[in-house]
């Protein structure tokens, strides 16, 4: 009798133990992706390149690591490489640019390149020159609104941005993040410049 017993003790404890197990495994499952929500949502985002237009600088397919979290303590600034929506007659797309201009800026192009305020801007990571057909249908120049950004591809050539009227400049609080690290390929892994 008393081996019945502990035999039916020792089954009660195995099954107290595998519901506890289970119990366990639920709670690191749902506490992980509730972190995974909240890092999402709030911190940091995966990307994929997609197309030319940020060439030289980025290529097709490559992964990247946008911070949320830059804009919560810094205004976008020039030279920020940025992703926001856009739409289009294809759907909403995530676009990857580069800020040209500030809010207050005044932005032209003339013989191929670009002018911020008067300046020639010095440009060491376009592709090329713009081309005479590339210059956008946007008028000339353009002054960049109040809490919006004037963003261009790096591929001036081969780039849908601020110089077309359907992309026009970018509301602040459109901007999802800032790129900042290359995870793919590994022989590039690093910060984004």
């Amino acid at each position: 009798m008393n081996l019945i017993k502990k035999y039916k003790e020792y089954k009660e404890n195995i099954k107290n133990k595998i519901v506890y197990e289970i119990i366990d495994w639920i709670e690191i499952i749902v506490s992980s992706l509730i972190i995974v929500l909240i890092i999402k949502s709030f911190l940091f985002e995966h990307t994929v390149v997609v197309g030319p237009s940020m060439q030289n600088t980025l290529q097709d397919g490559e992964h990247l690591i946008i911070s949320r979290l830059n804009y919560y303590f810094e205004k976008p600034s020039y030279g920020d490489i940025i992703i926001f929506p856009h739409k289009d007659l294809d759907g909403e797309k995530i676009f990857i640019k580069r800020i040209i201009g500030e809010p207050g800026d005044v932005i032209d192009i003339k013989e191929g390149s670009v002018y911020k305020n008067d300046k020639k801007l010095e440009e060491d990571y376009i592709k090329e020159l713009i081309a005479t057909y590339r210059e956008g249908n946007q008028d000339y120049p353009v002054t960049v609104p109040e809490d919006e950004y004037f963003v261009m591809g790096d591929n001036r050539n081969n780039s849908r941005d601020s110089r077309y009227i359907d992309v026009d400049t970018v509301e602040r609080k459109d901007i999802i993040g800032k790129s900042v690290l290359r995870i793919w390929p590994f022989n590039k892994f690093g910060t984004v410049k």
